[in-house]
């Protein structure tokens, strides 16, 4: 599946770095404790810092708190995804003492993200009366199985976890996801209802579960879903954009079109992502109409230019040469090429030659090429104006 499986904030992990204690037993207090400057720079996110400040640490120091230490370089690894380092950095941390189950999570999150689902399971393992209470080391565990290829692994973990950890609604989430993915949707619908309908369930949850129908070849079903969360989150803009993207899959442009054009209304950015739908549609009227709900600019002028010409309205097309020369559009070769195209067939070779000579693109030069030959043959027939 596309999505993690948990995201985990560094902010439980600070405390780690910025907990009490001496550093430095027994040393002057004057002196710059670089563990302690590290873990400011830590929580600051000035990572390239903090590791200078470590750079400076001898690990041979018999008055080092190294579990600390080596927590500290862990951290940074995992920040710069040094995937197979962060583990064993963290590793070390836990054997010099670091007992915080948070550090288990990220040791098996980076044995995961090495390839070493084996070692993230024993990770897992190692401290299960600390980690059993989380949810997030039971969404681990299945993610490892999931990665060895063992699906009643992983559908026994979220069962698990959701048993050891009832309020934690990802773990019925991922069993939702693993049903779809395996082919069972119409028991993960089932499950779905409740899970979507549960207390503090967002937009966000409906469209994940979107996004794993569609990925099941559940399309319909997935606009459905998508249907009903815009009518329960109608402020929120992702819900359109997923319900579009699913109508598009579905080769339901003008459906696709008429959702983007009421999402337009607070986000005037997507009418042009409306028109284009319309245009696909074959609904050029339409579309031209909804382009003019798109902010001027560049962007408006050059989908413009397209749809009338696609709709041969010929004079308007090349009426928005004085635009498209104050936006500095014509020095683009395809625009330059479609204004002119609009001017020969209006019978205006001088208006079109104007546009045609600096055209370079090899393409557009080709039909550049056939255009002129165009206008000196209505040039020869006298029909040119």
């Amino acid at each position: 599946m596309a999505r993690r499986l948990w995201r985990y904030g560094l902010s439980l992990v600070l405390a780690l770095a910025l907990s009490g204690g001496a550093l430095y037993a027994e040393r002057p207090s004057d002196d710059v404790d670089p563990l302690a400057l590290a873990a400011l720079l830590i929580s600051d996110g000035r990572w390239d810092k903090a590791a200078a400040a470590l750079a400076e640490v001898n690990p041979d120091d018999k008055h080092l708190d190294r579990a600390r230490y080596y927590t500290q370089l862990g951290l940074i690894a995992r920040h710069e995804e040094r995937w197979a380092e962060a583990a064993t950095l963290l590793s070390r941390a836990i054997a010099e003492g670091a007992t915080d189950p948070n550090l288990r999570l990220m040791l098996a999150q980076a044995e995961l993200k090495a390839d070493a689902p084996k070692k993230a399971l024993q990770a897992l393992d190692a401290d299960r009366a600390a980690l059993d209470p989380l949810g997030a080391s039971w969404l681990l565990r299945a993610q490892a199985h999931r990665a060895l290829g063992d699906t009643d692994g992983a559908w026994a973990a979220l069962t698990d976890g959701a048993n050891a950890v009832p309020d934690d609604l990802r773990l019925a989430e991922q069993q939702v996801l693993l049903l779809i993915e395996l082919g069972l949707s119409q028991e993960a619908l089932a499950r779905a209802q409740l899970l979507l309908r549960a207390e503090g369930a967002g937009a966000e949850r409906w469209i994940l579960l979107s996004e794993a129908l569609r990925g099941g070849g559940q399309d319909v079903r997935a606009a459905a879903l998508l249907e009903e969360a815009r009518l329960r989150f109608p402020e929120d803009e992702r819900v359109p954009l997923a319900l579009a993207k699913t109508y598009l899959a579905l080769d339901q442009p003008l459906s696709a079109g008429l959702v983007l054009q009421s999402a337009a209304t607070r986000r005037p950015e997507l009418a042009v992502e409306a028109a284009e739908c319309f245009r696909r549609a074959g609904q050029l009227d339409r579309a031209i109409r909804q382009n003019g709900e798109v902010p001027d600019g560049p962007t408006k002028t050059r989908q413009r230019l397209g749809l009338l010409l696609e709709a041969e309205d010929f004079e308007r097309a090349a009426a928005l040469t004085p635009r498209a020369t104050r936006l500095g559009l014509v020095e683009e070769d395809e625009v330059a090429y479609g204004l002119a195209y609009a001017w020969m067939r209006l019978g205006e070779a001088q208006q079109a030659e104007a546009l045609l000579k600096h055209i370079e693109d090899p393409k557009v030069f080709q039909r550049a090429t056939q255009l002129r030959a165009a206008l000196a043959a209505c040039a020869a027939e006298g029909t040119c104006g």
